[in-house]
Formats: C-alpha cells, structure tokens, sequence
C-alpha cells in the first residue's frame, strides 16, 4: 500500500492510502503521476474507516494555466 498526502480546503493535511485496485484518473502514467500532480485539486472516494481507510477512486485535475 502506498500513501499519498493531500491538503484540505482547511489547510490540514491528511494521508490517503491507495493500492494497485485503487482507480486513478487524471494523472499522467497512472499512480507514477501523482508525484507530479502536487498543487493540483483531486477528489478521492475511500472504503474503509480511519486508519484503515482505503482510496477507491483518485481523480486529478488538471493545473489551472496561469
């Protein structure tokens, strides 16, 4: 299982673990891509709860052009 930190609209940060099942769209090559994703918005879907909460789904948006 691997990890992946996210900043919410809060400011907190929180770890979301994802694995091979997990779908990820949005990011270039797949779960390679979210180490270049940061700063980009993603919306994630988990099973599970707290420390053994899941990630089912991983969307990524794209960067807004500036």
């Amino acid at each position: 299982t691997k990890t992946l930190s996210i900043r919410t609209k809060d400011g907190s940060e929180v770890k979301v673990a994802y694995n091979e099942q997990t779908q990820i769209s949005g990011a270039t090559d797949q779960a390679a891509g979210l180490a270049t994703a940061a700063g980009s918005k993603v919306k994630v879907e988990t099973s599970g709860e707290g420390a053994s909460a899941v990630a089912t789904k991983i969307s990524v948006e794209a960067k807004d052009k500036k």
